[in-house]
């Protein structure tokens, strides 16, 4: 099976950083999160993949040839691009029967791959998501009529599932992708009136950098050894 990930973005979150590097190649401790990603693939035995690249496209590429020796082909898919298209642009390297994963170029998680795979295989769709409930960002609190607290949570897990990436896409979900739009609007609306869209659960580690704080974080974790994505 063959990787798909989205690195064309221009992460406009984590531009107020002092990087001055793309998101994708931000690092966590010695390497950039877009390698921890592929070394979690690759420890699975998933080992080919397809970038599909955009601003700072020539970067990232000469950055991740010097990092991997992973089989990998890198796709100019354009600048404003949506992820709809930026998939699309990887049909060729797709045989027409295969499955393959899509995921995020900015997220890390230990997500169970093998068992992503048999839950996609046992679903009978043509795509399935991972799905992860993260914790607030905020302390929740109740109270009574007057005003006066009862309780108050630090950061609680929230009760809402989101999407968390790690897809598994047959090849057929080529025929149902608008490229003018991301897929988490129309591709997946369509796919939830034909119930061909799937998710799995996944209660591990997962965590997304969308901001320089993020990044933050996740090397605090590196230099505790608190690495559950590797």
């Amino acid at each position: 099976m063959k990787t798909i990930l989205l690195c064309g973005g221009k992460g406009f979150r984590f531009l107020n950083t002092s990087l001055d590097l793309p998101k994708v190649l931000a690092p966590i401790g010695n390497k950039p999160i877009l390698v921890h990603i592929m070394d979690y693939y690759a420890r699975y035995g998933f080992n080919e993949f397809i970038l599909c690249l955009g601003e700072h496209g020539t970067q990232i590429q000469r950055s991740i040839e010097n990092e991997v020796d992973y089989p990998v082909t890198f796709l100019d898919t354009g600048l404003d691009t949506a992820t709809g298209g930026r998939i699309l642009m990887a049909k060729e390297a797709i045989k027409e029967d295969e499955t393959f994963f899509v995921n995020y170029g900015d997220a890390l998680g230990n997500v169970d791959l093998h068992a992503l795979c048999k839950h996609h295989v046992e679903s009978d769709v043509m795509a399935t998501l991972t799905t992860y409930k993260p914790r607030s960002q905020y302390g929740v609190l109740t109270m009574d009529a007057k005003g006066r607290v009862s309780s108050f949570t630090e950061k609680p897990i929230v009760n809402d599932w989101i999407n968390a990436g790690f897809f598994v896409f047959n090849a057929a979900i080529f025929d149902c992708i608008d490229p003018s739009e991301n897929i988490e609007y129309s591709l997946f609306e369509n796919l939830l009136k034909t119930k061909n869209l799937s998710a799995y659960k996944h209660s591990g580690f997962w965590k997304s950098m969308d901001t320089f704080k993020e990044n933050q974080k996740l090397n605090d974790m590196w230099k505790q050894g608190k690495v559950p994505w590797a």
